[in-house]
């Protein structure tokens, strides 16, 4: 049995998908690289410590993808905070930036 999560007509383009993320994404704004993400957090629930995890996903540049990167962090609360910064060293590593 096939599954269909969206019609050919509500989706968007490569291109388009990329622009959208880029502007609703509090990506790391010390870079010239046109990057898009999704901050997060997680709840883990373990040992009742209430810290969450925190989550970056991206890719990166936005207009042509060369690297994507997820970044977890263990406890690390907000995604922007704690995993955003090292989701972008990783980054400009890759696309040999500092």
């Amino acid at each position: 049995m096939a599954i269909t999560l969206l019609s050919p007509a509500g989706t968007m383009d490569w291109p388009e998908f990329a622009r959208v993320m880029l502007l609703a994404s509090p990506a790391p704004q010390a870079t010239t690289i046109p990057i898009a993400a999704k901050t997060g957090t997680a709840q883990n629930g373990v040992n009742n410590s209430h810290l969450d995890d925190a989550v970056f996903t991206s890719f990166a540049p936005a207009d042509n993808p060369q690297i994507a990167v997820g970044v977890i962090v263990k406890g690390g609360g907000f995604g922007a905070d704690a995993a955003a910064p090292i989701a972008l060293k990783i980054i400009q590593a890759y696309l040999g930036q500092r």
